[in-house]
């Protein structure tokens, strides 16, 4: 038999819909006017860049392609802000992946885009 506080922590290791835990722990949340955020610090990170540039000037989940070989691929990045015209770059990040770190240099050399860590 299982307990209540055993049952509390399964619960807690599944979400809503009977999936596994994230890889890095992270809650998905939502914010007030129902927009879907992958953590509790992408939200704060993403209502704070509204509140400083304006809504229209901030854009969730950005795009960014690049050519690696003969095939184009993506990195998503969490905010993409427009500031005088042209795009600054920022993702939420805990812990920095080698996998990231390597995409994000390769922007930074090849494209010249800046990529910032908001903590």
């Amino acid at each position: 038999m299982v307990t209540e506080a055993r049952q509390a922590w399964l619960n807690a290791q599944k979400g809503a819909k009977g999936k596994k835990r994230p890889k890095f722990g992270n809650v998905r949340c939502r914010d007030s006017s129902g927009r879907w955020f992958d953590s509790y610090r992408e939200m704060e990170n993403h209502l704070g860049l509204e509140c400083h540039h304006g809504q229209k000037n901030v854009q969730r989940q950005a795009r960014l392609m690049y050519h690696d070989g003969e095939k184009p691929k993506y990195m998503y990045v969490d905010h993409a802000v427009r500031i005088d015209g042209r795009w600054k770059y920022y993702d939420t990040k805990g812990r920095i992946t080698r996998e990231w770190q390597n995409k994000a240099d390769m922007l930074r050399d090849n494209y010249g885009i800046e990529i910032e860590i908001l903590a």
